[in-house]
């Protein structure tokens, strides 16, 4: 009887464990994903602000004015009442690069470094990424105490017409604001000591949660002068690779961060004084294409609005 009972329990395991061999199959090649068949998202209403905290001040214009103080702004640009932005991926602000669209949920490129060429169609005659980092700018002035400078990057020479390969929709964002010290003296802060948050909320709640995968591969970039911070302000992974060449053979591990960090290790920032102009910090933010939440099974049409919010303190002051 023993035996018999022996038997049938074992017949149970093979089916399950026939299961669980298959999820992690699947698991495993959904590891990095681009949208597929080159959809996009749309962001609205997304409002960015930029905080300084005691000693500093911000504000969207670099003159002096009365319109400096701890907060400065940047609301949604008006171009088509939407920023519709595709995957793009970075590792330092500087190089940016986009990915063919796919026939499958199959990557165009991952970690390992080798391109799935069964399943994406190529840009070119061997190139699965297009290089963007010449990229055309739909621009908003900045406007003192209520908008700061917003250029959408993107690659068409009309911004909404239908191109090549991105049909005319944004690749990322930047943000241009400026802080300077509240004494009447210059002052010098170790870059170490500089420190940086970052953090993204929405403003209406998604009532499907498919987006809840697609935001944790939101980035928010900081740069001052050419030291640059990479944010993953949802929760995303902060392990992954980004392209760095045409054909997707070559890939370098992207340096990402979830909490406050200091924007140097070395040197110092000279904060300048309350009565001259104040030094250039940009803020970016796009969706990171090889991040592994950043693929179709993830998207909406329209994402819920953002509040992403860059807070600036100089830790002598803590």
């Amino acid at each position: 009887m023993k035996k018999t009972n022996n038997k049938s329990a074992k017949r149970k395991l093979i089916p399950a464990i026939a299961m669980l061999t298959c999820s992690a199959v699947m698991l495993s090649t959904a590891t990095y994903a681009w949208f597929t068949m080159n959809k996009e998202v749309k962001v609205t209403g997304m409002e960015v602000k930029a905080h300084a905290e005691e000693g500093l001040l911000v504000n969207e214009k670099a003159e002096p004015g009365n319109t400096w103080d701890d907060v400065a702004t940047a609301n949604q640009i008006t171009v088509a009442q939407a920023i519709q932005l595709r995957p793009a991926s970075t590792k330092d602000l500087s190089s940016w690069w986009h990915a063919n669209s796919k026939k499958t949920d199959n990557e165009a490129g991952y970690g390992s470094g080798t391109v799935d060429t069964a399943n994406t169609v190529k840009i070119g005659t061997s190139d699965y990424y297009t290089n963007i980092s010449s990229l055309s700018a739909d621009n908003t002035p900045a406007v003192a105490g209520s908008q700061a400078e917003t250029n959408v990057y993107y690659k068409d020479a009309t911004y909404g017409t239908s191109g090549s390969y991105d049909n005319g929709e944004g690749f990322y964002v930047k943000y241009t604001y400026y802080i300077k010290s509240s004494s009447s003296e210059t002052m010098t802060v170790a870059k170490n000591k500089f420190m940086v948050n970052v953090t993204a909320t929405k403003k209406n709640e998604e009532t499907s949660g498919t987006s809840d995968k697609l935001d944790k591969a939101l980035r928010v970039g900081v740069k001052i002068g050419d030291d640059y911070l990479i944010f993953v302000p949802n929760g995303g992974s902060t392990s992954y690779k980004v392209t760095s060449d045409a054909q997707g053979s070559a890939y370098t591990d992207a340096v990402v961060y979830t909490t406050e960090t200091a924007i140097g290790t070395t040197g110092n920032l000279s904060i300048p004084a309350v009565t001259a102009n104040g030094m250039q910090a940009d803020v970016y933010v796009w969706f990171e294409g090889e991040d592994p939440e950043c693929k179709s099974d993830n998207l909406t049409t329209v994402l819920d609005t953002y509040n992403i919010d860059v807070t600036f303190r100089d830790a002598d002051f803590s």
